[in-house]
């Protein structure tokens, strides 16, 4: 069978463009955070150490929760990348 011949009663045709689509959804996603993330740093490196500081206090009063849950994941991924084998 050639390349453009596709047979109607193969399922996996459909499913090839689909995950083809979603490959194609993924990457678009991405290039839309790497370019979201690229805004936020340069926003970040126009504010100085102290601005910085202020507005993670800021958050970290707002969110108690997320910011201890933060921590402790923070904690455990550096005990599991130090710890003695």
């Amino acid at each position: 069978m050639a390349k453009g011949d596709e047979d109607p009663r193969n399922p996996f045709d459909a499913r090839k463009d689909f995950v083809s689509g979603l490959g194609d959804a993924a990457g678009a996603r991405i290039r839309e955070a790497v370019d979201a993330s690229k805004e936020s740093f340069e926003e970040l490196k126009k504010k100085s150490l102290e601005e910085i500081y202020n507005d993670s206090r800021d958050w970290i009063r707002k969110n108690p929760g997320k910011s201890v849950l933060g921590g402790l994941a923070v904690g455990f991924l550096l005990g599991r990348i130090f710890r003695r084998r």
